[in-house]
């Protein structure tokens, strides 16, 4: 597990501070100084971030003991993925704001440009798509790291989900919508590397269709309707959605396997998923089994949770504790990691040095 420190270790020069990986064993190995706050990580452990001065927005390329400030992202930067090899690394520049389409929907968007490069040569860019680029529906690599899929807006309101791939650009899906998600990401791809996503009420898996108006069964108020999370199941069986505070399993043959409360967050292995809901008014993680009793895990929960690639673990680290807390698929206790600072939830790197980061948010 790839960790950083929050900003209130960067406070106190005594903390360490940078990027860690953190084992589910209680193993803690610095991988990257404290001057940059990583956004984005390869299993090698770059990273691509921002200084830890927070008037400094220019994205950096920090691998062992270089940092370097991506071409054209000297004046700030957005929306960094790095390739899970490390290799290539995305990002978006241009001019952000605040986009609010109706009373009830507010999100940011960059207008500019998205660009790929190699990171042995950055001088080796290319500029992929200039449009709209909503930071909730960042550029996301596909396992293997040889195509990228984004969304882009050219002319409202037609946002086109689209797969960069070895220098060719092909749209996916066409969605007529203010924005895809103004909270977490409408699409994700699979360890297959079939891409999920999110059109209207409906949902695909790679060309599969599971069922017309399928989401119809989250049943969605009007001011939920654009906060979105949608994440497969390590073994590629099952997709879970979400619409603001409703959450539904759905089998690939287009078969509803639950419909839970709350906002999704990450799979719990194979056989559940977890999800931020409220016990009476307070936050807290639950862990959504496809048959069985829901479980609280923990409450007064606002942090990421992030799931281990291969379905092994899942991992947060409690509100302001100098901890993380490894749990097993069944949700009973693996390990809690104590740290010398308050950590930041990066991502999960699993065998073949394969990433993955949350998928949901609070």
């Amino acid at each position: 597990m790839l960790v950083g420190s929050a900003p209130t270790s960067r406070a106190h020069p005594g903390l360490p501070t940078g990027l860690f990986r953190v084992t589910p064993r209680g193993k803690v190995q610095t991988l990257l100084a404290g001057d940059v706050s990583p956004v984005s990580v390869a299993a090698t452990g770059a990273a691509v971030g921002y200084p830890p001065d927070p008037h400094s927005r220019h994205l950096v390329l920090a691998a062992s003991a270089s940092r370097t400030v991506l071409p054209h992202a000297e004046a700030g930067g957005g929306c960094a993925a790095l390739s899970p090899d490390g290799s290539l690394v995305a990002y978006v520049t241009g001019t952000s704001s605040y986009v609010k389409p109706s009373r009830h929907l507010l999100y940011t968007r960059i207008q500019g440009t998205l660009w790929v490069a190699e990171t042995a040569n950055l001088d080796r860019l290319r500029a992929v798509q200039a449009g709209s680029f909503a930071t909730s529906e960042c550029p996301q690599w596909s396992p293997t790291g040889n195509r990228l899929a984004y969304f882009a807006q050219q002319a409202a309101p037609v946002w086109a989900l689209t797969v960069y791939d070895h220098g060719a650009v092909h749209v996916v899906a066409n969605v007529r919508t203010p924005v895809p998600s103004a909270h977490d990401r409408s699409f994700a791809w699979s360890r297959e590397g079939r891409l999920a996503y999110m059109r209207g009420r409906d949902l695909f898996v790679g060309r599969r269709r599971l069922g017309r108006q399928i989401l119809n069964r989250l049943s969605p108020r009007a001011t939920t309707e654009y906060n979105r999370a949608l994440a497969v199941s390590p073994n590629g069986r099952l997709v879970a959605a979400s619409f603001g505070f409703r959450t539904g399993i759905f089998r690939l043959d287009g078969t509803v396997a639950r419909i839970t409360s709350g906002h999704l967050r990450d799979w719990s292995g194979n056989a559940g998923v977890l999800t931020n809901g409220l016990d009476g008014l307070i936050p807290t993680l639950f862990r959504v089994p496809v048959r069985g009793r829901v479980v609280a895990l923990a409450r007064h929960f606002k942090t990421p949770v992030v799931a281990d690639p291969g379905g092994a673990w899942f991992a947060y680290a409690p509100v302001a504790k100098k901890q993380l807390v490894f749990r097993r698929p069944d949700g009973s206790l693996l390990r809690t990691v104590r740290l010398a600072f308050v950590p930041e939830v990066v991502a999960a790197a699993g065998k073949g040095g394969r990433i993955n980061y949350p998928h949901g948010s609070y």
